[in-house]
């Protein structure tokens, strides 16, 4: 999600658009990628409940009066509260984005929330869904109108993430050229579910490994699920992500919950075949058996049969990356997101005249 939201921002028509930025929490690592000039503004939530939080919002949307406020999930939601507080008359055009659940509610049934997003939807000009299976959650669970519903998938661009090998950086991480490498790239979040891909390497032994890209509050415990195995790699936060697709053979995500994630388009522009679960918009991305494998959250049986299939039969390594890359390029363009968006803005503004 903060990937989608760095890529609009840093790629959009600044002859048209000013953007500000407004994070819950703080800035975190994406805030320095970045394009110069965007203020960014850290409310400094902390892991309480803040209920002056549309308040604090309000008072700088008042300040920076804006045309359009831009939420997403349900982490966002009073900043569409807040939208109408900073303007009672309705002068601020408000789209709500859904780019996935959280561990806590990862079906999307908790009915306060639930509730909550009905009651706003009036306040709402535009729901985005960025995969099939949350538009249809938000029309017939939410019950929201679907001429309010727009679907706007997730691209990446396929310029920085291109087919490749990095073998400097295997090199580096002490990576063997007989190794089939997995790699995780995300959030270490519950969620996310990462123990699942420790268990399947763990008993998957030689020539497995897996290396784990990005940070989060689930670290400690999969450190310790690992148990210091040195067929676990974690890496932290990174900034050359697209290195690291370069240096890894298998992507994998397997994730309870997911939208459309940014991860695994950017694993298929790299050329990697794709081993996830299938839930939310993923089944969409990955073509079961042609450009990767799917299996069901939290069955490791299941995830370690798909990452033998590549044992067993290494030429699908090339022949799934190959196909996922093709798709990649064809259906996940950040230039076409990136145009989806403008035009949606523009038009809610009254300005459609300028969204070609």
């Amino acid at each position: 999600m903060e990937n989608v939201l760095v890529s609009l921002v840093n790629r959009m028509d600044q002859g048209f658009f000013e953007h500000e930025i407004c994070c819950v929490s703080g800035g975190g690592p994406m805030e320095h990628r970045l394009r110069a000039g965007i203020r960014v503004h850290s409310m400094e939530k902390g892991n309480a409940a803040d209920r002056l939080m549309a308040l604090k919002i309000a008072n700088i949307l008042r300040r920076s009066r804006p045309d359009l406020v831009h939420t997403y999930n349900w982490g966002g939601v009073d900043g569409i509260l807040a939208a109408k507080l900073a303007s009672p008359c309705g002068g601020i055009r408000v789209v709500h984005a859904e780019h996935g659940r959280d561990s806590a509610d990862p079906e999307g049934k908790n009915k306060k929330r639930n509730v909550a997003r009905k009651l706003l939807s009036p306040l709402v000009d535009r729901f985005i869904a960025v995969s099939a299976d949350l538009d249809s959650w938000l029309v017939r669970q939410i019950k929201i109108p679907s001429a309010k519903v727009v679907r706007i998938v997730n691209g990446v661009d396929t310029e920085l993430y291109q087919a490749g090998k990095a073998d400097g950086l295997r090199k580096e991480l002490g990576l063997q050229p007989n190794e089939l490498v997995i790699g995780f790239v995300g959030r270490l979040d519950s969620v996310k579910d990462v123990g699942i891909l420790i268990q399947a390497v763990l008993r998957l032994g030689e020539p497995f490994r897996l290396v784990i890209t990005g940070d989060g509050p689930e670290r400690m415990n999969l450190e310790r699920l690992a148990g210091g195995n040195g067929r676990i790699i974690f890496l932290g936060e990174r900034k050359d992500v697209a290195a690291v697709y370069k240096a890894i053979d298998i992507f994998a995500l397997s994730s309870i919950a997911e939208g459309t994630p940014c991860t695994i388009q950017e694993a298929m522009a790299s050329g990697l075949p794709a081993v996830a679960t299938g839930v939310g918009g993923i089944p969409a991305l990955i073509e079961d058996g042609r450009s990767g494998f799917l299996f069901s959250p939290g069955d490791i049986d299941a995830a370690v049969s798909c990452f033998s299939n590549y044992r067993q039969n290494p030429g699908l390594i090339q022949k799934h990356g190959q196909h996922g890359r093709r798709k990649a390029v064809q259906e996940f363009s950040l230039d076409k997101m990136t145009r989806s968006y403008q035009t949606l803005y523009l038009t809610l503004a009254g300005r459609c005249q300028c969204a070609e």
